[in-house]
């Protein structure tokens, strides 16, 4: 997922008033960690991760289809999509800027 801005993270325990989980603030920008929610996540994964281990082996969050050669060159043709786009997008800003510089 591609976000239109950066995340920031704060770990703390001085969440907005009225949260005790994790929460983003009113933008989406900012989320807030509760520091004792890191340490109860990790209690309970360290307890529960080795039953899953030893059953089924280790949790994928990304199955083996995603990694076949369609898929890999599908990505790299969005890549490259992607990135003439951003240099058509560049090409429109510098152009604007020069305008503007110019007094056009």
């Amino acid at each position: 997922m591609a976000l239109p801005h950066h995340l920031q993270v704060v770990v703390t325990d001085k969440t907005p008033k009225g949260f005790d989980d994790p929460t983003t603030d009113v933008e989406g920008r900012t989320i807030f960690w509760p520091a004792a929610f890191s340490r109860v996540t990790h209690d309970v994964l360290a307890e529960f991760l080795p039953e899953v281990i030893g059953n089924k082996g280790a949790p994928r969050a990304i199955s083996k289809e995603n990694f076949t050669d369609s898929s890999r060159k599908e990505t790299k043709a969005v890549r490259e999509r992607a990135r003439k786009d951003l240099e058509e997008e560049n090409k429109v800003l510098a152009d604007k800027i020069r305008q503007i510089r110019s007094g056009e």
